[in-house]
């Protein structure tokens, strides 16, 4: 009965927020995301669904993408080098044209999770919305104001390059959502679509149309990241 206690003590201890004023628990969410080493990922946006691998601190990701509108692919991105190739096919294509500002080939619009992160680091402005669950975990959500330029002085120096140029492409600040779990990380990232935008687009019912991405679980074996040969 008593370890029974312990455990559920435990339990309620590992599920509650993080202490500390919002704004040092926003600034420090994006190191301790990148500390707690790979991570398995889900990015979702309308009509399309992607699930991988991150790995923050090589600068890598690599997704398997379902979109509605197009063939299922999958999408390897290492520093400032990207690849696709059919789902099922073995020979990596590199990736020659440009895609949007923060984005992946592949629909991904705004989905590509390390300059999400990144993009953390400019919050220019915090509030707090309240605890929410996110696959199963307790975190709160903070509602940002992030100024662009502030975050690609601070980006890790293979995300600098997308902040710069969403830095060059709009003068407003970003409002992205954020969900932080009982030990500092980002679970969960909302982006806009539409950076370009002052005001986020929304869909007839009144939510934004946004990129969301999932940290599911952390610690996972981050295979298949390096690049082809």
């Amino acid at each position: 009965m008593v370890c029974g206690l312990v455990a559920m003590l435990a339990a309620a201890c590992a599920a509650s927020p993080v202490r500390g004023q919002p704004d040092v628990i926003v600034a420090a969410s994006p190191q301790r995301t990148i500390d707690a080493g790979p991570a398995a990922i889900t990015v979702d946006r309308f009509g399309l669904h992607a699930e991988g691998v991150v790995d923050l601190a090589r600068d890598a990701v690599r997704l398997t993408v379902d979109e509605v509108s197009g063939p299922d692919l999958e999408v390897l991105a290492v520093a400032e080098r990207t690849w696709t190739r059919p789902l099922g096919d073995s020979t990596w294509i590199p990736v020659t044209s440009e895609v949007d500002l923060l984005s992946l080939p592949g629909g991904l619009r705004s989905g590509d999770p390390r300059a999400a992160v990144a993009l953390v680091r400019g919050a220019s402005r915090v509030r707090v919305f309240g605890g929410l669950q996110v696959q199963q975990t307790s975190t709160v959500r903070y509602d940002l104001r992030v100024d662009p330029q502030a975050a690609a002085a601070q980006a890790p120096p293979g995300a600098r390059a997308e902040l710069a140029g969403l830095a060059a492409a709009v003068d407003h600040t970003v409002r992205v959502d954020i969900y932080v779990d009982g030990v500092g990380r980002i679970r969960r990232l909302e982006v806009p679509e539409d950076l370009r935008s002052v005001t986020p687009t929304t869909r007839v019912d009144g939510n934004r149309i946004s990129a969301t991405i999932d940290f599911i679980r952390f610690g996972v074996e981050a295979t298949g990241l390096d690049p082809p040969p």
